[in-house]
């Protein structure tokens, strides 16, 4: 039976006349998937099948490409020198697929070639290493690659809503009781990593004070949001990393957090 299945293959394969390693987009959330070892077909029926020129992905420490056309596979000790001899061995608006990584760039990365990069959602990222552009977007078309700049900013590189719709929707609540004990003292409670929506409440209509660092709401200091019978809500957003800092000068005040993962 499994040379039957691998004969019918080859035979599909022929009658497609695809000779490059193929991308399967779709029914696996929250990325895609490169199957096989080696150049292989993959039909997603809700979707289609492409052609990609590099598959390029890391092992280790190594950085590596793997070519669509023969399977032969490259490594570089860094992601700048992978993605350079990538763009000069490929044809202009060539496809490289690209796993989810960190791809850590030494400078900017300036193609001079127009190239597509298709990644694997949010945490396939290529990111400086100092405060520089990780790369120049001119001659990009990027999909589902997250890359950032000179400020910190990650960007989001057109994410197909559709193929992404289960990851970026939030699922899971967290219910949070926080009790400010002592009036204008500090407390604090941290939000799960992932977080997409999150609201804070006090559950009497006290007034509170809010912040996201310390030291800024015992003893009220910028930056912080003085909230007063009223619901603080934040949507849209991908915390890491993020605590909230709580008091208010109403002794046994009783907060409620709701946080969606």
């Amino acid at each position: 039976m499994e040379k039957s299945v691998s004969e019918r293959r080859r035979r599909f394969l022929k009658k497609l006349g695809v000779g490059a390693a193929l991308l399967g987009l779709g029914s696996q959330l929250p990325v895609p998937k490169v199957f096989g070892e080696e150049p292989t077909v993959v039909v997603d029926p809700k979707t289609f099948v492409e052609t990609a020129s590099y598959l390029l992905f890391k092992s280790g420490s190594a950085f590596c490409g793997k070519d669509g056309s023969n399977g032969e596979i490259i490594q570089k000790s860094d992601a700048l020198s992978l993605f350079q001899y990538v763009e000069s061995a490929v044809p202009e608006n060539s496809k490289i697929a690209i796993r989810q990584a960190d791809y850590v760039m030494s400078r900017k990365w300036v193609p001079t070639k127009k190239l597509r990069l298709h990644g694997e959602g949010l945490y396939t990222r290529i990111l400086p290493d100092g405060a520089f552009d990780a790369l120049d977007p001119t001659n990009l078309a990027l999909f589902n690659v997250v890359w950032r700049d000179q400020y910190g900013v990650d960007h989001d590189a057109s994410f197909d809503p559709n193929m992404f719709e289960e990851a970026l929707h939030a699922k899971t609540p967290h219910i949070y009781n926080v009790t400010l004990t002592s009036a204008d003292t500090e407390y604090s409670q941290a939000l799960p990593d992932g977080t997409k929506k999150f609201s804070v409440q006090e559950r009497d209509d006290n007034a509170f004070r809010l912040a996201f660092e310390t030291g800024k709401v015992a003893a009220p200091a910028e930056p912080y949001l003085p909230l007063e019978s009223q619901t603080y809500y934040e949507d849209g957003v991908y915390t890491s990393g993020v605590t909230l800092y709580l008091a208010s000068s109403v002794a046994d005040s009783h907060i409620v957090i709701i946080a969606w993962t």
